[in-house]
């Protein structure tokens, strides 16, 4: 039988190996989030107004408001998956904490402290990541919204 020690340094291994994982996907939801943006410009830039003075009215703030929520929406992602140095967890902590420590279970003791640690100081900052991530979802969704009145308003004046 497994003793509670070895349990809950398996269950520590696997919550930071979790955290990991969650930090990982925020920076590919953030590049997605980036690509879908580009894609949406791209609809933008063949608007009569991207290169040149916008029109006045609604049509012209629908579409400074929506330059400015896709810019803000790629700032941020930018800021998710900006590099941050975070020492949470290396080999030689490990065996610093091993090498302090008397007998078998204290060891595992402190080893499952160590990492508890580390989960830690990676939740949160992955705790960070997602509410900027969730700002920047935001910004895409109201500016998606402004993309399609703008693109309303722009056939409304044609006809």
């Amino acid at each position: 039988m497994i003793e509670f020690d070895e349990a809950l340094l398996d269950i520590s291994w696997k919550n930071l190996d979790s955290e990991q994982k969650r930090f990982k996907d925020m920076d590919t939801k953030a590049i997605g989030i980036i690509t879908v943006v580009g894609i949406l410009i791209t609809f933008l830039s063949k608007s009569d107004n991207f290169f040149s003075k916008p029109e006045k009215g609604l049509p012209g703030f629908l579409f400074l408001l929506t330059t400015l929520l896709f810019l803000v929406t790629v700032l941020l992602c930018i800021r998710v998956i900006q590099v941050k140095r975070i020492d949470i967890l290396s080999t030689n902590l490990l065996i610093e904490g091993g090498l302090k420590a008397e007998g078998h279970e204290d060891k595992i003791k402190r080893l499952i402290g160590t990492i508890a640690d580390a989960e830690k100081v990676r939740c949160d900052r992955n705790d960070q990541k997602a509410g900027t991530l969730k700002y920047a979802i935001f910004a895409l969704g109201v500016g998606v919204i402004s993309l399609i009145l703008y693109s309303i308003s722009m056939i409304v004046t044609v006809i």
